[in-house]
């Protein structure tokens, strides 16, 4: 895992500008991370669209069985594609919350048994928002960790992302030949063969994969006719 900032530096490393521990000047990193996020949008039309996992801490009300995930939701972040785990803590312990599907929590007869711990969680990956459940619902308050997979945008400088084996070196070593110009430094060869190389294979595994597949909750994607459209799971 890495920040958006540690690729630039390293990015910039690569070309000759600045040196380990060295404190860059904002403007140059900020120029940096615009380049960063062009070329990654760039990578999403020609690759498509890349997951990483992300974590995010929620507190749930009391007496509530449902929030919602997303842009402007109850709990306000990128609507994730999928949520992998859930865990909740209550007197500085964890506790791990089991998944089912949403179709198997709708089978739930009684709804509204309230409880210390939820046991199960359910999510509906319904588009702009989804939708997470617990059940049986908290009878107080809680802090909930939620690990998911989201789309990624966009870099930060300081967020800290986890990206598809692979992903990092390439973005890293691509932005290095990206910046270059711009400072006025020549490629070293060894940097242009790994930013190829690691480019072309992740290229490689994306084609390759019967696994990767659009969010069919997206509007106008369809999994019959977009083959080609890819994502990372």
């Amino acid at each position: 895992m890495a920040t958006g900032q540690e690729i630039i530096e390293d990015a910039l490393l690569d070309i000759g500008v600045g040196s380990p521990g060295q404190t860059l000047n904002q403007g140059v990193l900020n120029h940096a991370l615009r380049v960063l996020n062009r070329m990654w949008s760039s990578w999403s039309a020609e690759i498509g669209p890349v997951y990483a996992t992300t974590t995010d801490t929620h507190t749930w009300p009391a007496s509530t069985a449902s929030q919602t995930i997303g842009a402007s939701a109850n709990i306000n972040t990128v609507r994730p594609i999928e949520i992998t785990g859930i865990q909740t803590q209550k007197n500085s312990l964890d506790y791990d919350v089991n998944q089912v599907s949403y179709e198997q929590y709708q089978t739930t007869v009684l709804k509204t048994i309230e409880t210390d711990f939820p046991e199960v969680f359910a999510y509906q990956a319904t588009y702009p928002t989804g939708t997470i459940y617990l059940y049986p619902i908290p009878a107080s308050s809680l802090t909930v960790t939620i690990n998911s997979k989201k789309a990624l945008a966009a870099f930060t400088m300081a967020g800290t992302i986890a990206l598809p084996d692979g992903y990092e070196e390439a973005v890293q070593k691509n932005l290095s030949i990206e910046l270059a110009p711009s400072h006025g430094k020549s490629i070293r060869p060894e940097v242009s063969m790994r930013a190829r190389q690691s480019k072309a294979a992740i290229v490689a595994i994306n084609n390759d994969s019967g696994e990767m597949w659009p969010d069919s909750m997206i509007p106008g994607f369809s999994t019959a006719e977009n083959i080609d459209i890819i994502t990372n799971e």
